[in-house]
């Protein structure tokens, strides 16, 4: 069996801080990088949706709203990830409502 060869992440402090410090957190990158196995070996527990399958998609897309704050509830104190969110224009608005809502601290 090939051993899969990691490299060092040049992001991960940057990341941590940032998760540490901000109610959301943009990561960006080219497709292939990596990006999911950063986030999935930064958090351990987090409820993690990806709108690269189907019905998440169309989920959010009637009613980002609604699904948002499903998903934000379903994850408690732990932080929600959402794979592909730039596939929908509908959730931006739904993120910046939910935010201005939770009066958590960052």
């Amino acid at each position: 069996m090939a051993q899969i060869r990691k490299f060092p992440r040049r992001l991960v402090s940057e990341l941590e801080e940032a998760l540490a410090t901000s109610r959301i957190v943009n990561l960006t990158g080219p497709r292939q990088v990596g990006n999911k196995t950063l986030v999935e070996d930064l958090l351990a527990i987090c409820e993690y949706i990806s709108l690269d399958e189907g019905g998440a998609l169309e989920a959010i897309k009637r009613n980002a709203a609604r699904q948002l704050e499903s998903l934000r509830s379903s994850a408690g104190e732990g932080p929600l990830v959402i794979d592909e969110a730039q596939r929908t224009r509908e959730l931006a608005m739904a993120i910046m409502m939910l935010v201005d809502g939770d009066t958590r601290k960052a």
